[in-house]
């Protein structure tokens, strides 16, 4: 099956589908679910390491390639680990205006 198909089937299935470039690898990724972000704050407050909080990251937003490749630059997996995040959260002033505005 050719990459647009797949990327089709995953729009209808999830909705926006984002690209990224790494160590020449195209990841597809979609934004992380309320749960799975629920999942990744409930490993940040067991004091989990940063890395497997990343690769957790990584491994719900990642459509493909699957597996994940295996990246040799520092901090590859920590870039598309805050790639996926920023898509999939609210950055933290609009957050913080967004709650203000819910209590008023």
């Amino acid at each position: 099956m050719d990459i647009s198909k797949k990327i089709a089937g995953w729009k209808a299935k999830y909705g926006s589908v984002f690209i990224v470039s790494i160590e020449e690898n195209s990841i597809y990724y979609r934004t992380l679910t309320a749960w799975e972000i629920q999942s990744i704050i409930d490993l940040t407050k067991q004091n989990k390491a940063s890395l497997d909080i990343e690769e957790s990251t990584c491994l719900f937003g990642v459509l493909a390639p699957s597996p994940l490749p295996t990246f040799s630059r520092p901090g590859s997996i920590s870039s598309l680990s805050e790639e996926i995040w920023n898509k999939s959260t609210l950055p933290a002033d609009i957050m913080a205006k967004t709650i203000q505005d819910s209590r008023e």
